[in-house]
């Protein structure tokens, strides 16, 4: 199975969500945040399975066991939902080991949210690519999206 697990303040409804309609979505809200449920709604990768991350949607993904991580602008901490809200309780039950068995990464050059230390997901991914972009991938989306379904058709040949 592929799943999709969207960014905070983000929805099955995005974008991103629609352009990886081939995903299954894995939707939770702000509220299943601090009450552990996102990891509820993350449980049901298993390690047969392809996961796609947005942002805090990629950190969701290393947390799980699947086989392939796909991360776009992963976030790798959570401390940094601080700054939108009182997000202390998942701050807490958060700190969990984070698997990069065979995480391809994008990350954006002018990403505003996140601060990527290149260094460190050198050393953990088994590809980064690095773009010249935003955060969302507003300019190089289409390149990201044809780059993401290469590696899907690749993973899944080779499994």
């Amino acid at each position: 199975m592929i799943y999709y697990i969207h960014g905070f303040r983000s929805s099955c409804k995005s974008r991103k969500a629609i352009a990886f309609s081939f995903a299954k979505c894995i939707e939770y809200s702000e509220e299943d945040l601090n009450n552990g449920r996102v990891f509820d709604a993350v449980s049901i990768v298993s390690q047969n399975d392809i996961v796609i991350g947005s942002s805090l949607g990629g950190f969701l993904a290393l947390t799980t066991p699947a086989r392939v991580k796909i991360l776009l602008n992963p976030a790798l901490s959570v401390e940094g939902l601080m700054r939108y809200g009182d997000f202390s309780e998942f701050v807490k039950i958060a700190n969990r080991e984070l698997r990069f068995n065979k995480a391809y990464v994008f990350i954006s050059k002018n990403d505003e949210i996140i601060n990527h230390d290149v260094n460190y997901l050198m050393s953990k991914s088994k590809e980064l690519y690095i773009l010249d972009d935003d955060h969302r991938f507003t300019k190089r989306f289409d390149t990201v999206l044809s780059t993401v379904k290469s590696i899907i058709l690749y993973e899944l040949a080779h499994y």
